[in-house]
């Protein structure tokens, strides 16, 4: 074969052509076995506010998902977590929870973030719980604490807003499904 009789012109657009289809065709792939169903799962939750922001981050996602106002948020986070996860699979992830969150909230959250995190080292969960509600109580609001394996999930909430935060518990949550704060978010 003549490598000076080759129509040069043709072969790099071919190339560019299959490069093109075999790039596209992943993510159109990627988009309707991931993206969309992982979008569903969000907005078909009654607990959703808006659909969520997906934001594909290295190897995993970082989802930021705006809730309701919900009566139990740690059965809210934990429903999301579990669709997300059947999706994912053993890709990592974090969920951001956004909420409506004000001054006073974010006060009286980090005024209790000492006892939440002192019931996490001591597994005194009762007590704990106890204190942020006598905190809550104090400051005009309400408070609900709830302990799963993984996490601690405290809601707070007055008659402008509520907050919700999420805390791992050393050496039992995986990192791909831990939340992080960020002005405004749940953690």
């Amino acid at each position: 074969m003549n490598l000076q009789t080759l129509r040069w012109p043709v072969v790099v657009l071919t190339m560019a052509v299959v490069l093109t289809a075999l790039f596209g065709g992943g993510f159109v792939l990627k988009s309707r076995t991931v993206e969309e169903p992982l979008k569903a799962v969000y907005t078909s939750a009654p607990s959703v506010e808006k659909a969520p922001d997906l934001v594909k981050d290295g190897n995993g996602y970082a989802i930021t998902v705006t809730l309701k106002d919900v009566p139990d948020f740690e059965a809210a986070y934990t429903a999301l977590n579990q669709g997300t996860k059947q999706i994912l699979k053993d890709l990592p992830y974090t969920i951001k929870v956004a909420d409506h969150r004000n001054a006073a909230l974010e006060e009286l959250n980090h005024q209790v973030s000492l006892y939440v995190q002192e019931g996490i080292a001591t597994g005194q969960f009762a007590t704990m719980a106890d204190r942020v509600q006598q905190e809550a109580a104090k400051a005009g609001m309400t408070a609900r604490v709830s302990v799963d394996t993984d996490r601690v999930y405290v809601q707070l909430k007055d008659k402008d807003g509520y907050l919700y935060s999420v805390v791992p518990r050393p050496g039992r949550s995986t990192p791909a499904t831990s939340s992080a704060t960020a002005g405004g978010f749940g953690l």
